[in-house]
């Protein structure tokens, strides 16, 4: 006797699969975790389901890359104008420790504060210069 079930009231449609889709159907539904008919029933929803709109996706995706190189060439124009900041800085820096070690060779002519005011300067001059190298990867 066949059960009076609210399943049984919905729409039947018989399908021929060809050899080998049961089996495949059946597969993958035991993969998913459903019944066959649950996971045709699936599959046919996907195919007709509303597509996206694709034309707009790749608008906004060629937007994003224009955007992408713009920042890209202002990046590479404010690394150049770093180095050429950190060569000049580096430039005075150089003279200046030029002075300091000449300050520091003329100790018995020189006040002992000044020298150890050249020491001190040396060690900042040489600080400065490396953080600016490693920053902008030079």
């Amino acid at each position: 006797m066949v059960q009076d079930t609210p399943s049984r009231k919905l729409d039947q449609y018989i399908v021929r699969f060809p050899d080998g889709m049961r089996d495949s159907i059946k597969d993958r539904a035991t993969d998913n975790g459903r019944s066959m008919n649950s996971e045709i029933v699936a599959l046919l929803e996907l195919a007709m389901s509303p597509q996206p709109d694709t034309d707009h996706l790749y608008y906004r995706l060629s937007q994003r890359e224009e955007e992408i190189e713009v920042l890209k060439r202002h990046a590479d124009e404010w690394r150049k104008l770093a180095q050429a900041q950190v060569k000049s800085k580096n430039g005075f820096a150089s003279i200046l420790k030029s002075f300091c070690h000449q300050v520091i060779a003329s100790k018995n002519d020189v006040p002992p504060h000044l020298v150890e005011l050249a020491k001190e300067l040396l060690v900042v001059a040489n600080t400065n210069m490396d953080d600016a190298k490693d920053q902008i990867g030079l």
